[in-house]
């Protein structure tokens, strides 16, 4: 059932729609968000779930409609999260929709999260990225500039997780190698071109 339809950002038709009980946020081709079913949330959530029940803050970097707080809240975690959306409308219906997480808990930021980056001078236990234009991730978010800026923002013992569309395989050799010089012992999980970074 279609609960929205208007128009993003960068131009691109943005429906919100309410099936089987979740909320899923599609443009064109692609899935941002599919609530607590969203694949890279629960691939990341099952290689970390030790670690996320006692995770205490989160930063989402590409918020969709928030499955990744949708699928670790559904496993009894209990967070704080910041939500970095560069498109306005997409944090309005994350927000609007938020309720089943609390509220309460929820940061919304409206920004570019490579700016957002350049001036955090907060820490966190897990950051979250999911940055996508339709299939493709931006170039600014696998530079070493960003992906260091994300390092440092991690508190002591924390982790990242990084969803990747890995649709060129001479990309992804070199996306695994700058992200390999900064995140050594990194892991990669996924299922077929949808690749998930984790450090």
């Amino acid at each position: 059932m279609l609960l929205r339809r208007d128009t993003g950002v960068n131009g691109a038709q943005l429906d919100l729609l309410l099936t089987q009980d979740r909320l899923q946020l599609a443009t064109g081709d692609v899935l941002y968000s599919d609530g607590d079913k969203y694949l890279p949330a629960i691939i990341v959530y099952q290689h970390l779930s030790k670690f996320l029940k006692t995770t205490h803050s989160v930063l989402v970097l590409g918020s969709g409609m928030g499955s990744i707080m949708q699928v670790m809240n559904a496993n009894g975690c209990v967070a704080h999260y910041t939500l970095v959306e560069k498109d306005r409308l997409i944090l309005k219906w994350a927000m609007e929709f938020a309720p089943k997480v609390g509220e309460n808990r929820i940061l919304p930021v409206c920004d570019d999260a490579g700016a957002f980056m350049r001036s955090n001078s907060t820490t966190y236990d897990f950051i979250f990225i999911d940055i996508f234009y339709g299939r493709d991730v931006p170039d600014f978010v696998m530079s070493p500039e960003f992906l260091m800026q994300c390092r440092s923002a991690l508190k002591s013992g924390g982790r990242l997780a990084l969803n990747y569309i890995a649709d060129d395989p001479q990309r992804w050799a070199e996306v695994e190698t700058v992200f390999a010089a900064l995140y050594p012992g990194y892991a990669v999980l996924g299922v077929n071109v949808n690749k998930i970074l984790i450090a």
